[in-house]
């Protein structure tokens, strides 16, 4: 007990840290480089329905306890990717899955607008989680404390992906 105890306030610091990098922009950026003021109406909302629209397909993610599906969220070369997807391995193969991932966010800074890449400063916490083992017994994950980081998002093709998060400055 002791043992899944730790195992989950690190895993949920992971989480939280791979929740904040969102990246895509691999294509061209021939006539695409201008940055929209952040003053501007509808940058924040924008940037606020790319991460919130990530954050639940990771959510999927991982209540399917789905590796491939949790690293088509991320860039192929993002260390943030590789970590989350060692943390999501380390509940599939001990059978456990996460359930109920709600994650909270208490402001956001638009710091680049491209059409192809957003780069973030976001405050969030993960408000719940809970971790349900092979019986479907729930095991409530540590509360979590809100934490900011700077999110890159590109877009490739057609969906946002993230590439990395780093600690905000």
């Amino acid at each position: 007990m002791a043992r899944l105890s730790l195992l989950l306030v690190l895993v949920l610091g992971a989480l939280l840290a791979v929740v904040l990098v969102i990246v895509d922009g691999a294509g061209s950026s021939e006539g695409r480089s201008r940055t929209r003021p952040v003053g501007e109406p509808g940058v924040e909302s924008r940037a606020l329905r790319v991460l919130h629209t990530w954050d639940a397909q990771r959510a999927r993610a991982y209540a399917r306890g789905d590796g491939a599906a949790l690293s088509e969220l991320y860039t192929d070369r993002s260390r943030t990717g590789a970590a989350d997807r060692a943390v999501l391995h380390g509940y599939t193969r001990r059978g456990l899955r996460v359930r109920g991932m709600t994650t909270q966010v208490l402001s956001v800074v638009v710091l680049t607008d491209l059409p192809r890449r957003i780069v973030l400063r976001v405050t969030e916490v993960l408000l719940q989680a809970a971790v349900v083992d092979r019986r479907g017994k729930p095991w409530a994950l540590p509360h979590d404390q809100p934490s900011t980081r700077q999110v890159v998002l590109v877009r490739p093709g057609d969906r946002w992906l993230v590439a990395e998060t780093y600690p905000a400055d």
